[in-house]
């Protein structure tokens, strides 16, 4: 589990749509290098070409565009734009039960668990990182550890980095996630503890 996850620079054309959609990934960045080709139909020389065109153009349409990085006096390349991947179809959950195996980031790798059992924390300022949809409303986010964690923090932010809250436990507490988003939850724990589960769970809506 990497820090920042990423999966290797590709061909989007070729990307199951289900892989976009799941929630793992957070943003899309597309190069005009890529699909600007399969723009002009002069240059489709194989069948397959206008398929990659109709593909690159649902993802353009489909996505919201976030930042365009566009060739400038100070900058060559491509136009390069980013889309953040989340659908006009998105579920938005009231509770979710993460386990070792959804952490999706982790700033150590002997944080790493091939083996699907509990993220054990051996230092100091190490953290894994969960995330999904949520709607808004306050919630009730606990841990479970072994043993019991006296030192235990969890940071709660939007996958734009715009910080929600900063819970101390151990046990559980509360947070008001004010809007239908995609919420990243950062924990925390003191060396010598292992980490089994991470529940959140609204207990209220917003008024």
């Amino acid at each position: 589990m990497p820090e920042r996850l990423r999966r290797p620079p590709g061909w989007a054309a070729g990307v199951e749509p289900a892989d976009l959609e799941g929630g793992r990934w957070d943003y899309l960045i597309l190069s005009s290098r890529a699909w600007g080709a399969y723009f002009d139909p002069r240059a489709w020389t194989r069948p397959q070409h206008s398929l990659h065109y109709r593909r690159y153009r649902e993802l353009q349409e489909a996505l919201e565009p976030v930042a365009e990085f566009a060739p400038s006096w100070d900058r060559a390349g491509p136009l390069l734009t980013v889309y953040r991947l989340q659908g006009a179809d998105t579920a938005f959950r009231t509770a979710q039960r993460f386990l070792p195996r959804d952490a999706t980031h982790a700033n150590h790798e002997h944080l790493a668990t091939p083996d699907g059992g509990p993220i054990r924390f051996s230092r100091r300022g190490q953290a894994v990182v969960f995330k999904d949809y949520f709607a808004p409303g306050r919630y009730r986010i606990s841990l479970r550890t072994r043993p019991r964690s006296i030192r235990s923090w969890v940071h709660v932010a939007t996958v734009d980095a715009r910080e929600i809250a900063t819970l101390a436990l151990p046990g559980s507490g509360q947070v008001e996630l004010p809007a239908a988003d995609k919420y990243l939850f950062r924990v925390f724990l003191a060396a010598g503890c292992a980490l089994h589960r991470v529940s959140v769970e609204r207990i209220g809506t917003t008024p």
